[in-house]
């Protein structure tokens, strides 16, 4: 398995994990998310971008699955010191391959993308009902500095 830049090629694919980790999340908080689709010209906007990138894990042809990460600085306003990070937007294995080391050699992957870039932290959102992307996470060396909190109106 080797993990390498996304290309205009991989587009489809990538779609289609997206449209799995979409249905996943609508599946896990009904409430906030349904499932839908990543559009190819945005997915096109990431392969293009200075301040984003699209790895993939990619095995004898297959794309196993990918990481989205962007470059961004904190607010340097009141309390907050400004840092540049990196942002894991999305990470997404195909079912068929979690479990199977696929996750953590992309997170290796983006941490490596981020020290090449000079960034001090990598930051990711994970639903909480995911215990196995949690799981995942906490292994790799992340840990809760702030928990997002919601309360229904309606």
């Amino acid at each position: 398995m080797e993990i390498q830049k996304a290309t205009t090629k991989d587009i489809k694919t990538i779609c289609g994990l997206y449209h799995l980790l979409f249905c996943d999340m609508a599946q896990q908080q009904p409430t906030y998310f349904h499932g839908g689709t990543a559009g190819e010209d945005w997915i096109q906007s990431i392969i293009d971008s200075d301040k984003e990138e699209l790895l993939i894990a990619k095995e004898q042809g297959e794309v196993l699955g990918f990481a989205h990460l962007e470059e961004l600085e904190s607010p340097t306003y009141g309390p907050f010191l400004s840092r540049r990070y990196v942002l894991l937007m999305d990470l997404v294995v195909a079912p068929d391959y979690r479990s199977k080391g696929v996750g953590t050699m992309l997170i290796e992957a983006a941490k490596d993308w981020g020290r090449a870039r000079g960034l001090d932290y990598i930051e990711l959102a994970v639903l909480q009902e995911n215990a196995g992307a949690l799981k995942l996470y906490q292994r790799e060396g992340f840990q809760t500095v702030m928990q997002t909190m919601k309360c229904g109106l309606k």
